[in-house]
């Protein structure tokens, strides 16, 4: 069982918590607050989509379901910026004026690009 605390705590969303792995810088655990459903369905459409062979380069991949102190937790591949530190949501890096408007317009249009060339549905 992997031990979870306030200290590798990355956010919080509506249904999950999002912790650094404590052993692997590279992946993040993500533990459901409520009733387990996000991660599961994350986790079969990945799956889906490797079995169709899209290209899911900018996609953070599954690795796998382990044991947690806080619960069942989902392992997932962690997103990190260019300097290598965990990246920061679209909310806070516009809040922050790390990003011009016109450059988010921008990287938008790339990301819809590349999902619709993919047929990658998301759900957020």
């Amino acid at each position: 069982m992997l031990s979870l605390d306030e200290s590798l705590l990355i956010g919080t969303g509506r249904d999950r918590a999002c912790y650094q792995h404590p052993t692997n810088p590279n992946l993040c655990i993500k533990v459901a607050l409520k009733a387990e459903k996000q991660s599961i369905r994350e986790r079969n459409y990945l799956k889906y989509l490797k079995k169709k062979k899209r290209d899911l380069t900018y996609i953070s991949q599954y690795i796998e379901a382990i044991d947690t102190n806080l619960g069942k937790g989902h392992v997932f591949e962690l997103v990190r910026d260019e300097k290598n530190n965990i990246a920061s949501t679209l909310k806070t890096t516009i809040q922050n004026k790390k990003i011009q408007y016109s450059k988010v317009e921008e990287l938008i249009e790339r990301l819809k690009k590349y999902l619709y060339s993919q047929n990658i549905c998301v759900y957020d």
